[in-house]
This record gives structure tokens, C-alpha cells and sequence, in this order.
């Protein structure tokens, strides 16, 4: 069987959309002009996250970048990014340990064959310290912090943006160094190795 691998280069990217000059300018996507600045610093991937329509990126700046149509989309209002997951929502955590939120606009008249519009970026208040996050298309969120402690919400879509329940820290679960969601599971590793699952963790999609 023979596999087929295709690099991309998102600064080449950048140079497309500067070269057609198609982009709208919106206030959540980044105008030919800003595209044209970015292709001349090069900036690079260092990060994947794939959902269901589509993937992102996050470049070596600190921006996210939604792929899967003909132009890439930079989600502004989001900088200095360390980690970041999308799934139709979309969860970043940034270098000062904040995390923020934001969603696709389903059935938007933005909404092309040229780009995903997505809702300006909200902050989850109640998150410092965060080093990495973690997120599903069931709503189930999770944000690690420098501590090793693991915190879990909830959220709901709408057109406009993403409504997020307080996030809460699962108890008992201390020293964690990693972590992930499978379908309704948090999956998380312990510094000691061992590895902790829950399912549900006390919060509710109400």
C-alpha cells in the first residue's frame, strides 16, 4: 500500500492569498495586507489539532490558524498561544497561563468556500496558570495548570460564540503532567506514571 504525504508550507499559503487578494477583511480574519506581513517573517507550524471539517495550526509566533478551504484562517485576538485544540470550538491557553475560547460560526453568511469564520476569542476568568488544554465535540473541556492540577467545564455553542459552565478541578487528581479527552473521558498522566480516567467528572451539559 502506498501512502502519499503532501508538505505544507503556510508561508506559501500566506503568499496565495496575498497574490489573489480574495481575503475579506473581517474582524476575525486577517486582511491580505496582514497576510502579506506575516508570509514576509515566515512563520512556521509547531502544533496540529484535527476536527471534524477541518484542522489548525499554530505557528511558531503564537497565532492559530484554521486550514481546510482555500485560504487559511488566523483567529485574531489570540497571541502568544502555547497550546491550543479545535474541534469546531476552539480552547488556547497563552504564555501568561490564561485560556480562551472560541467557536465556529455554523451556518454563518461568512460561512464560503474561502475561509471558516469563527467568534472573537472570550476569556475563561476563573483559568490562570494554565499550561495546556484539552477539548472534544461533546462539549467536555480540560486545562492543566503549572501545579499539576486538572480543571473540567463545560460548553455550549451557539452562532454567536461558545457559553462555558465554571470550570472545576477534578478531586484527588494531583501531580499531573499530561492530559487528553476521549469521547466523554478525561485521560490524564500522573508524574508517577500512572494513568487516571474519569468519565462524567461531576459536571453537567445542562
Amino acid at each position: 500500500m502506498k501512502s502519499h504525504f503532501h508538505t505544507l508550507h503556510l508561508k506559501k499559503f500566506l503568499f496565495v492569498v496575498t497574490a489573489v487578494g480574495l481575503l475579506h477583511t473581517t474582524p476575525i480574519v486577517s486582511s491580505a495586507e496582514a497576510a502579506a506581513e506575516s508570509s514576509s517573517i515566515s512563520p512556521k507550524p509547531v502544533k496540529l489539532s484535527a476536527g471534524l471539517d477541518t484542522y489548525s495550526l499554530l505557528d511558531n509566533e503564537g497565532h492559530i490558524w484554521i486550514m481546510g478551504k482555500r485560504v487559511p484562517t488566523k483567529v485574531k485576538g489570540l497571541e502568544r498561544i502555547t497550546d491550543f485544540a479545535f474541534n469546531g470550538r476552539g480552547i488556547a491557553a497563552r504564555e501568561d497561563g490564561t485560556v480562551w475560547e472560541w467557536s465556529y460560526q455554523y451556518d454563518s453568511p461568512e460561512d464560503t468556500t474561502w475561509y471558516f469564520p469563527v467568534s472573537p476569542p472570550v476569556q475563561i476568568p476563573q483559568l490562570k496558570n494554565i499550561v495546556k488544554v484539552a477539548e472534544n465535540a461533546q462539549q467536555l473541556n480540560a486545562a492543566l495548570d503549572k501545579e499539576g492540577t486538572v480543571w473540567v467545564w463545560n460548553s455550549k455553542q451557539s452562532l454567536e460564540k461558545s457559553e462555558s459552565k465554571a470550570p472545576v478541578p477534578i478531586p484527588g487528581l494531583k501531580k499531573v503532567k499530561d492530559i487528553t479527552i476521549f469521547k466523554n473521558q478525561v485521560i490524564a498522566l500522573q508524574e508517577d506514571g500512572t494513568v487516571f480516567s474519569s468519565s462524567g467528572v461531576g459536571i453537567s451539559n445542562d
